[in-house]
This record gives structure tokens, C-alpha cells and sequence, in this order.
């Protein structure tokens, strides 16, 4: 039968190893890593997921997000890694939407040289073809209302493209927020994805 509570693996106590210590009365935890070499290695090469890793070691998958966020050697993930890259605080009902997935895959292309799945590509080639054709950029507003087949929960608009908005993908409220890099990540692609 299980315990109610889990026993820390985490932690080892080491005792002190010379008479010198000893003579302190002191012992020391030391922070043991939860992962595996090979285990972080696996999940930073996509051989393994999270929820893989949490089956084996009899843990939940959130077990192992908190675990990873301690971890020094730990991969991040690709929203993490776009994150300095992504200029607006996003609601979660909006979270889900098409022009908020098209974004953070163009950002995980562009950043990350990530491979994208064939039906992903597929989608991310119209929306740039779409913003060209259209002459428009993705803002984002929280209270924007939906948009008839285009933005069924709102939030996210497609606005007339500016002079000011040059080949930039999108538009943000603080023209202080660009920086060089993030205005390279953020420009229309010459080359569009195979699709």
C-alpha cells in the first residue's frame, strides 16, 4: 500500500568526512538531480516526452514539469524559448487560436530552425500568403470582439498594414518594446515554407 506521502528523493544527507567537521556537529544536504544524464538528453532530442518519463518514474506529468523547472541542465521548451520573442500577454481563451498558434510557429521556425510537421507548414505558408495578399499585420487585443471567419474567440485582429509596420508580421502598442533582434524575428519571410 502506498504512503500518503512521498519520500524525497531528492536530498541525501552526507555526514562530514574529517574529524575537523565532526567536531562541528554539522551534517549537510546535498540536492541530488531527480533526471538521468541520458533522461534529460532524451527529452531535449524529442526521443522521450514528459509524460513518458513521469510513467517510469511512477510520477504525474506535473511532477516532472516542477521538477524540470529546478533543474539546472534541463531543456526548455520551445514556448520558453520564445518567450523574450513574444511581445504580448495572451489570455487563455485566445491561447488556442489560430493566429496565436500561426505566431509561435513562425517564432519556432524562425528562432528555433524547429522542423514543423507537413500540416503545420501547410498553415503557416497560407498565413504568411495571407498577410502578404491582404497587406495586413496581427495585433492583439484583449478585448477585440470575434472576427467572422477569421478570429472566433477575438482578441487577435488583422490590422491594414502601415508604412510604419515595414515587413514586420506584427504590431505591438509600445513602438520601445523592438529591439533589433526581435524585428529580425518578426519580419515576413522572403523564403515561404515547403507545404
Amino acid at each position: 500500500m502506498p504512503t500518503a506521502y512521498a519520500e524525497p528523493r531528492d536530498l541525501r544527507l552526507r555526514y562530514p568526512e574529517t574529524a575537523v567537521e565532526q567536531g562541528k556537529g554539522k551534517s549537510v544536504v546535498e540536492r541530488v538531480s531527480r533526471f538521468t544524464a541520458e533522461e534529460l538528453r532524451d527529452l531535449a532530442e524529442q526521443r522521450i516526452t514528459q509524460a513518458d518519463l513521469a510513467r517510469a518514474k511512477g510520477v504525474s506529468r506535473m511532477t516532472i514539469v516542477r521538477w524540470l523547472r529546478d533543474e539546472p541542465n534541463a531543456p526548455t521548451s520551445k514556448r520558453t524559448a520564445v518567450k523574450p520573442f513574444w511581445p504580448w500577454e495572451v489570455v487563455a481563451i485566445h491561447q488556442n487560436s489560430a493566429p496565436y498558434n500561426r505566431a509561435h510557429d513562425h517564432l519556432r521556425r524562425v528562432l528555433l530552425d524547429d522542423p514543423l510537421d507537413a500540416e503545420r507548414q501547410k498553415k503557416l505558408r497560407t498565413w504568411y500568403s495571407d498577410l502578404q495578399e491582404n497587406r495586413e499585420v496581427l495585433a492583439y487585443d484583449p478585448d477585440a470582439p470575434p472576427t467572422p471567419w477569421r478570429v472566433k474567440h477575438g482578441g487577435f485582429t488583422y490590422e491594414p498594414r502601415g508604412v510604419e509596420d515595414e515587413d514586420l508580421i506584427i504590431r505591438v502598442p509600445d513602438p520601445e518594446w523592438w529591439t533589433p533582434e526581435r524585428r529580425d524575428a518578426w519580419r515576413l519571410p522572403k523564403d515561404l515554407p515547403e507545404g
